[in-house]
């Protein structure tokens, strides 16, 4: 059985702090890993932020459309909106997300997404830019970052 929520907010920062609560209730009342709520919220606010400040410019009034979807194997979340660029910025080049420790500023939101999530898919359907997010939720990975944090303290 799948579960769905779908949250329309206004292209402003305010509202993605709004909109990352309620996908974190959300992911909490399927009694994921308290970790793994809190990375899937930071994927979905990763790609909002980046959505408004890159794409569309701090410009207010713009909709971006959020759908979860949680199954007993699955979690995708799919964030779509209306752009005139059909590509945004580090989205662009995902295929090859470098190591974290040579990124430059700019680029480690698309990293930070790409480890956490087991997919990241970006798409252009007419004029509207939409990302699919997939979660494995099987066994979830919820150690990944830590473990890629240990292996650097480790190294330097």
């Amino acid at each position: 059985m799948v579960s769905s929520i779908v949250i329309e907010l206004n292209s402003s920062t305010e509202d993605v702090t709004l909109a990352c609560v309620a996908c974190n209730a959300l992911f909490t009342h399927y009694s994921l890993p308290k970790l793994l709520c809190y990375q899937l919220e930071l994927c979905i606010d990763e790609i909002l932020n980046n959505i408004i400040e890159h794409d569309l410019g701090f410009e207010t009034g713009k909709e971006i459309r959020v759908q979860l979807d949680v199954q007993e194997m699955m979690a995708e979340i799919k964030i779509s909106y209306y752009s005139n660029q059909p590509e945004l910025g580090p989205w662009k080049d995902k295929a090859d997300c470098p190591d974290a420790r040579t990124l430059p500023e700019r680029g480690f939101g698309c990293f930070l997404v790409n480890e956490i999530m087991d997919e990241v898919e970006y798409k252009r359907e007419g004029d509207t830019n939409i990302f699919t997010l997939s979660k494995n939720l099987v066994e979830p990975s919820v150690l990944k970052l830590k473990d890629r944090s240990q292996d650097f303290k480790e190294k330097s």
